[in-house]
């Protein structure tokens, strides 16, 4: 079985970072490393018991200054990768059994894939995050899921009935009440379906470390909120790899609860789409850059 790097960039939202950890030991069937850059107001180590005692290699990365950003952690958490597949998730993501092997096999297949990406949902929680412990226990997934009131899916117009009758709909019969039941049933539907190219990553992706190495990583000029995954994408393009969504690996995506808590997310979206605009219509851009030679 092929061992894996899985990194995550950490920046709050610890309830949904436990839900995201706790989803990834618990899911994922290749053997793995986790690497965690952690930007936290509040850092992380909460969850250090439950990655000793599963056993599974982790680091996690502490920045020396704090960072506006995904682009600088991500970058850190692929130089400290150990192993050639790399899988990135947000730490908002829950991810479902075996979403892995589809992902690393499809690689392993095609290697002119740049960024294979999984098909994913967007999950909204309508209750303050304090409330989904009870205690100091985190409550399980199944427990969290009952509590979303809107559950819609994106990059899929096939799938818009499903996501407008929302939650009551998905938790019916037909899925056992599971939202799992519905990400394997969808994936199973859709193994044959042909990819679709695809720029925005969302909340996930899957490569080889080499190809990441080849392009340079992340453009660190941008700040949060957005547009270093449409950069990295349009280069890697350039450079004739793939970026594609694949639908037959499935996550769960909660970015509709934890977008909106993004301080200053509008000014910098707005900003970082103005530097984007500017490097891509320069004559003189090198799709090959150096962010991750740089410490």
């Amino acid at each position: 079985m092929t061992k894996i790097s899985i990194i995550m960039a950490c920046k709050d939202h610890q309830v949904y970072t436990q839900l995201a950890i706790a989803r990834l030991i618990q899911n994922t069937y290749n053997d793995f490393e986790l690497i965690i850059a952690d930007d936290s107001v509040q850092p992380i180590d909460m969850f250090i018991t439950e990655l000793v005692e599963s056993g599974i290699d982790y680091t996690v990365l502490y920045p020396p200054t704090p960072r506006d950003g995904a682009a600088h952690a991500r970058n850190d958490c692929l130089r400290n990768s150990h192993y050639e597949y790399v899988i990135d998730v947000d730490n908002d993501v829950m991810v479902t059994p075996g979403w892995d092997r589809p992902l690393i096999e499809k690689l392993e297949a095609e290697p002119d894939i740049g960024l294979l990406i999984p098909m994913q949902n967007d999950l909204y929680f309508f209750d303050k995050e304090s409330q989904i412990y009870e205690g100091s226990r985190v409550l399980n997934f199944w427990d969290v899921c009952v509590r979303f009131k809107h559950f819609r899916t994106m990059m899929s117009p096939d799938l818009t009935k499903e996501g407008v009758q929302g939650l009551e709909h998905i938790l019916n019969e037909t899925y056992g009440g599971s939202l799992d039941n519905f990400a394997k049933s969808y994936a199973e539907r859709n193994k044959n379906r042909e990819p679709v190219h695809l720029m925005n990553t969302w909340a996930s992706w899957a490569t080889r470390l080499s190809i990441m190495k080849d392009v340079g990583g992340y453009d660190e000029n941008y700040k949060k909120a957005g547009y270093e995954d449409l950069d990295l994408a349009r280069r890697l393009n350039m450079l004739n790899y793939r970026t594609i969504v694949t639908f037959n690996s499935y996550i769960h995506h909660c970015m509709s609860t934890t977008r909106p808590f993004i301080p200053g997310a509008v000014q910098a979206e707005t900003n970082n789409s103005e530097y984007y605009r500017r490097k891509f219509t320069s004559e003189n851009l090198n799709p090959r850059e150096e962010w991750l030679k740089q410490k």
